[in-house]
């Protein structure tokens, strides 16, 4: 009896062996996952049952199939979906107005064989990969990450460097178009083409941009004075790209593809909407699975560049900066997780070098910097008085006390703290009363230290021209503590200064321009800055003159109905050919176009040809200054800035249903393009406009 006893309990045990010990994962590395609608964040493993919690996000409603599975990576078993919890198996749920939604799925236990499974969403299609049971700490991950990237070689060459980069492109059997994408150092934008063409940007140092065909975007990395040759085939899949380093941008494009078709698809917006608390273990399980992706692929591939490398981790890092610090600019006055501002502090320590090379790096610094400055009130108040003290003093007129110094921070923060307290957006609202209570006696200090300068006789000019004086040398003390490379700090110094002077939307006096250009005068970046704003003074005093702007004042009442105005507009120019852009300040690609109008001006310059420009829900004021900006003036060019009505109806008229879209009309008036060649593809346009003059 006790022998069959003991072979019982060996049996048993045996059997109760084949299952998992208990194993809780939270966010767990995946290798791919083929949604942006699904994401796990813990596994609970055991013998018992295998729990998965998840997250369901940025759609209307969601449907879990019943056949939903776990098939175990070592065993090839499939785990069949037991039970639910926060959603309905089989049918529709709809998610909160939040955008995400936590649900639990409850699976048959793992086979202690295996370590990993896939996800098999059945036909809801949400699939994932090599869901991995083994717990990586961020610790863990990112001193691995620190030590291996000590042995890394950075692809930029040590010094900013004031050059171009020349992009020629060839396209064939594709009417798709080729968009390069994010060329400038100082503007975002994106320039489209749907032939053959030449273009040319600056450049500081080793620059990415992407070159975006059919849907997909691929990484180019080149440096100053580089010529970079693409060939772009319809029939194959992937462009040709010729650089300079062919081993590094062969490198960059194999882990792009990589990591693009296996997909993970991380940074949900919907996350932007949850607690913080939620928001940190997301940020960490998303680094986590990143760099440990990265680390693998590495291992895998002996031959992979060094410096490609270096650009993937530090790019990883800078985006995943740029999303942490706008949501603590957004969401800092709930309480922050302790874990997620070192996390911060400690990623924002290993910044991208150079500051050109990737492009989430401006982002993460704008965000960085606006945090900074509005600090963790959520209230920021610019007292002119106290900026107009601040900035005498570092001027030397005056000469403030730490103690005065401090009596001005201390009475701007209270002050502001009340102000939360009254927008009841203060969550520790006791302890935040106890500290109002000191605003009456630092009130009064405060306008003692007023009185005695005499701040009151200060014009109101002078008061704002200090508030931005401060705001500028509060972005260099905050980029200055991030101790970056010399050169690093002067870029992203110049980089957020003009930000900073692009956004006033006027030029500013020479006080402003000295304070932003001090210790910058001989660093190339920061010359943009004084261009751009002797520009604006140029624009202000009219010194460019603009002719012949015309707008709905020119047009009788009789014009109202569409056929009329256009015969009204047109008839002036009875003779000539018409080419006529239809465009909005609000539309990049029309504004990159306009800039190409010099070329075609010239090409057909003595010649019978007249432009119309009507601008699409514009302010005056803006479409004057892009007129003034390009040059869009002279005696064959001709303005419209018409009322909704007019606009709107003569749109239709000629069946505008894109910006920008161009036409071209006869002697006699006569459309004849509605879809006429853009001013970029000169020599086509040109034709067109030679066949309507003959």
């Amino acid at each position: 009896m006790k022998k069959l006893i003991l072979t019982l309990i060996v049996a048993f045990t045996t059997v109760c062996g084949f299952a998992q010990e208990s194993i809780t994962v939270e966010y767990p590395y995946y290798e791919t996952i083929n949604t942006r609608v699904f994401d796990i964040s813990k596994v609970i493993s055991d013998k018992e049952t295998t729990v998965l919690e998840v997250y369901f996000y940025a759609v209307e409603n969601i449907t879990v199939d019943a056949n939903t599975m776990l098939v175990g990576d070592t065993t090839g078993k499939h785990y069949k979906l037991l039970r639910s919890e926060g959603v309905e198996i089989g049918h529709v749920t709809n998610l909160p107005e939040c955008g995400f939604m936590k649900g639990v799925l409850i699976f048959e236990p793992l086979d202690k064989e295996d370590r990993s499974f896939d996800f098999d969403g059945g036909k809801s299609g949400w699939n994932l990969k090599g869901v991995s049971l083994k717990e990586y700490s961020l610790k863990e991950v990112i001193g691995k990450d620190k030590k291996w990237g000590k042995m890394t070689q950075s692809p930029f060459i040590g010094n900013y460097v004031h050059d171009s980069i020349r992009v020629e492109c060839e396209i064939k059997n594709s009417n798709e178009p080729v968009v390069l994408f994010n060329p400038y150092v100082f503007e975002d934008r994106d320039c489209e083409f749907t032939d053959d063409f030449t273009y040319i940007f600056p450049v500081f140092n080793a620059t990415c941009f992407y070159l975006k065909v059919d849907r997909k975007a691929y990484p180019v990395l080149a440096w100053p004075g580089d010529t970079v040759k693409v060939i772009y085939d319809g029939n194959n899949s992937v462009p040709e790209i010729m650089v300079s380093d062919t081993v590094l941008q062969k490198s960059i494009m194999e882990y792009y593809s990589y990591d693009r078709e296996n997909g993970i698809y991380d940074s949900p917006i919907s996350y932007n909407l949850s607690p913080l608390s939620l928001f940190y273990k997301y940020t960490e399980g998303t680094l986590k699975r990143h760099l440990i992706r990265l680390q693998k692929y590495i291992e895998e591939h002996p031959g992979f560049d060094e410096r490609a490398a270096y650009f993937y981790r530090t790019n990883i890092k800078a985006e995943l900066l740029d999303a942490m610090w706008s949501m603590l600019w957004r969401r800092k006055l709930e309480e922050a997780p302790e874990d997620l501002i070192i996390l911060v502090k400690e990623l924002s320590t290993d910044i991208p070098n150079p500051l050109t090379l990737g492009r989430y790096t401006t982002y993460m610094l704008k965000s960085y910097v606006g945090y900074c400055d509005d600090n963790d009130l959520g209230v920021r108040i610019n007292w002119p008085d106290k900026a107009a003290l601040l900035e005498q003093d570092r001027l030397g007129v005056i000469n403030l006390s730490k103690k005065e110094k401090r009596t001005l921070d201390e009475y701007e923060y209270l002050t502001s703290l009340k102000l939360a307290l009254a927008m009841n957006k203060v969550s520790d609202t006791i302890s935040a009363k106890k500290r109002v209570e000191r605003l009456e006696p630092v009130d009064k200090r405060y306008t003692q230290i007023c009185e005695k300068y005499k701040v009151d006789t200060l014009p109101l000019w002078n008061k704002q021209n200090c508030m931005l004086i401060g705001d500028i040398m509060n972005t260099r003390r905050y980029v200055e503590d991030l101790h970056l490379p010399a050169e690093d700090c002067k870029y992203a110094i110049s980089l957020l200064t003009y930000n900073q002077l692009a956004a006033e939307e006027k030029s500013v006096n020479d006080t402003i321009i000295s304070a932003a250009m001090e210790g910058l005068e001989d660093f190339a970046p920061a010359q943009v800055i004084v261009e751009q704003n002797n520009y604006l003074r140029r624009l202000e005093a009219g010194e460019l003159e603009v002719r012949y702007l015309r707008n709905h004042a020119d047009l009788t009442p009789e014009t109202l109905f569409a056929d009329s105005l256009l015969a009204t507009i047109l008839k002036p120019h009875r003779g000539k050919v018409v080419y006529a852009d239809f465009w909005g300040s609000w539309c990049g690609p029309c504004k990159e176009q306009l800039k190409h109008m010099q070329a075609v001006k010239d090409e057909l310059k003595g010649k019978d040809v007249v432009y119309l420009y009507f601008a699409n829900n514009t302010p005056e004021d803006v479409r004057q200054v892009i007129v003034k900006k390009l040059g869009l003036y002279g005696d064959n060019i001709f303005h419209y800035n018409l009322p909704y009505e007019q606009q709107e109806s003569i749109e239709r008229l000629l069946g505008v249903t894109r910006f920008p879209t161009f036409m071209l009309f006869d002697k006699n008036g006569k459309l004849v393009s509605s879809d006429a060649p853009f001013p970029q593809y000169l020599d086509a346009l040109i034709n067109e406009i030679n066949k309507c003059l003959e």
